[in-house]
């Protein structure tokens, strides 16, 4: 199965879902983000690029577990977010990065665990 061609989820999903949670983290300036379904990142489920506001979410691990999308998308947009209002020295999986997790209602976790 070509996943690069069938994402877990629709771009238009994750960008909305990205939009609604910077509003909840009154972030809304932070957008645009790009979203980008990548095959294979050797390990994690998603990965933040900071300067660039790129995040790229793992299409062949998260299609086996559609349920954790949000889950990944939240943890890296709260990267951006942190980086964006504290600075590149801010601690990655700090108080605040768990803060605005927890104002979404995700589990803030610093892995996620996860069959590959």
């Amino acid at each position: 199965m070509d996943l690069s061609a069938t994402p877990p989820k629709p771009a238009a999903a994750l960008a909305a879902r990205a939009r609604d949670l910077l509003g909840m983290w009154y972030a809304l300036d932070l957008w645009p983000v790009a979203i980008v379904w990548r095959d294979g990142l050797e390990g994690p489920a998603g990965i933040a690029w900071l300067e660039e506001r790129t995040i790229e979410l793992d299409a062949h691990l998260l299609a086996r577990h559609p349920r954790r999308i949000d889950e990944v998308l939240a943890h890296e947009l709260a990267h951006l977010v942190i980086h964006a209002r504290i600075g590149p020295d801010a601690e990655q999986h700090g108080p605040e990065w768990r803060a605005l997790l927890e104002i979404a209602g995700v589990r803030a976790t610093r892995f996620h665990a996860m069959d590959a």
